[in-house]
């Protein structure tokens, strides 16, 4: 035999024991997986339904919390970059409101709204603050009537001195508004709403004709730009820095007798 001859026969022997080998290890495999599956079908069998139960169970279980985590962390993100989104608008809110009424000094009716619900200060004469909602309160009251009767001056550089000007004088009275109410609370003077009510009253019976209080409402509205609320406001005002005046005026006679 020649030794190519051999050496292929060699080839052929080992490859067939490779395969029978390979043959065996599945065989034997197959057999341990069918063994351990034989045992659970057994172990099962012999299991009570409380156990079964049970088991199935944990095996739901434990599935849930392969999704469980990833919630968690996706509603603690969600939170978080909630919180970080307001606490932003916040600042951001505060900055511009801050330049729109320290800077800027703008009377923009929004504005004007947003001082009403926030306690916001626009200057202190002795300690006591004056609101920046009864500054542009005053101040609107005043110069609506006269864009009403007037418009607005052509003029650019007039129209803004004007408003400047009025708005001088809206901020002096503010303060002697914000003076006159500290010194009604440490003299325990105090305006009801019952005197509030009266001059309202007497205000709607000007000229001799008692209006309605829809039409009273109405006149406010178109002339003064007012609503009942802050028309109620600007007589309590006024109420308290007459009674704070008489109250000084009062004080001075017993002094000087």
């Amino acid at each position: 035999m020649s030794k190519a001859k051999l050496e292929n026969e060699v080839d052929k022997t080992m490859t067939n024991e490779t395969d029978t080998v390979k043959e065996k290890r599945l065989s034997i495999v197959a057999k341990m997986k069918q063994k351990r599956e034989q045992k659970k079908i057994e172990e099962f069998k012999n299991k009570t339904e409380l156990e079964k139960v049970e088991e199935r169970r944990e095996e739901v279980l434990s599935k849930g919390r392969k999704f469980k985590y990833p919630m968690q962390y996706a509603k603690y993100r969600v939170v978080t970059v909630t919180i970080i989104l307001s606490v932003m608008a916040v600042v951001l809110a505060s900055g511009a409101g801050y330049f729109m009424l320290y800077k800027w000094q703008s009377t923009n009716p929004i504005l004007y709204r947003l001082t009403q619900l926030l306690p916001v200060s626009v200057a202190n004469v002795n300690g006591a603050d004056v609101r920046y909602s009864d500054y542009l309160l005053i101040y609107h009251s005043t110069i609506t009537p006269i864009e009403k009767q007037q418009g607005k001056l052509d003029n650019a550089k007039d129209n803004d001195f004007m408003e400047q000007h009025y708005k001088r004088l809206a901020l002096d009275e503010a303060e002697n508004y914000a003076w006159a109410l500290k010194l009604a609370k440490e003299k325990d003077l105090t305006v009801t709403d019952k005197e509030v009510d009266e001059t309202i009253l007497e205000h709607r019976k000007i000229g001799g004709v008692e209006r309605s209080e829809e039409g009273f409402k109405k006149i406010l509205e178109d002339n003064f730009g007012l609503t009942m609320k802050e028309y109620r406001r600007m007589i309590y005002l006024s109420l308290v820095k007459e009674k704070v005046s008489q109250a000084i005026d009062t004080n001075a006679v017993q002094l000087a007798a």
